[in-house]
Formats: structure tokens, sequence, C-alpha cells
């Protein structure tokens, strides 16, 4: 997960002049990618050489991390930083639009993937609990 997320900031930050209908599902693939080829390292070991992939996957964990710190501190370092470890900021079309509700405003920093989350887990629920298919399934 912390390498997908990193996989998909790398395109926000350096793909960031495509327009958003095409940077968002880049930086999700990316992402995807990202978590994907990561956990391809517990899964290979395990398969060949017998190891426990609980263990290898913490201990990837910090690895991850580390990889992480030296990238926002080196390569990644936005030069208006003044010293901080801080990348440059992600371009406007990287970014989820915020929830502007009528009457309300913005709620803060709501935005529209945390809405629907929200909506897919209450279909999710409804799907495993309340169809033949996942009736029969248990």
């Amino acid at each position: 997960m912390i390498l997908g997320a990193m996989f998909s900031g790398y395109v926000a930050l350096y793909w960031g002049g495509m327009p958003a209908p095409l940077l968002l599902p880049a930086m999700i693939l990316a992402g995807v990618l990202g978590g994907l080829a990561w956990a391809m390292i517990p899964a290979i070991l395990k398969t060949r050489f017998n190891t426990n992939e609980i263990l290898v996957s913490l201990m990837l964990t910090y690895v991850a991390v580390l990889f992480i710190d030296w990238t926002v501190r080196g390569p990644w370092r936005d030069p208006m930083s003044f010293g901080f470890p801080l990348t440059p900021m992600y371009p406007d079309a990287g970014m989820i639009a915020r929830v502007d509700l009528p009457g309300i405003g913005r709620l803060a920093q709501l935005h529209w993937g945390v809405l629907g989350a929200l909506v897919l887990s209450v279909a999710a629920w409804f799907i495993l609990r309340r169809t033949w298919s996942a009736f029969r399934s248990r």
C-alpha cells in the first residue's frame, strides 16, 4: 500500500500536465501496479524459498518507509521547502474535488472519495447480505 501511494504520487508529480479525467485513472493504475509489484516480493519468496510471507511483508514495510523517506529528502524534494523534507504540491488535476453542498458549503477537507467509499460499503453490504447469490455462497 505504501509503494502504491508512492507510485501514484510519482504520476501526479511528473505527469501533472495531463487533464484530470486522464490523470486520476493513471494515478489509480500506477498505485495498483506499484502495490502489486511490492506484494509480489513476499509471494515470490514464499513460492521459491518457502519463507514466511507475513514476516517478509512486515520487514518490507520498513524498507518501503525508508525508501519513501529517501525520495522525499532526495530526488523529490521541493526546492522551495527551505530544507524541510517536502515534495512539491500536486497539480489541481491530481486532486479529487471537495464536497460542496448547497446550504452547508464546503465540508472542510472532505472530498468525494469519502462519500464514494461510503456508497460502495453500503452496496457491498447489500450484495453480501441481501442477494440470492450471496446466500448460496454462505
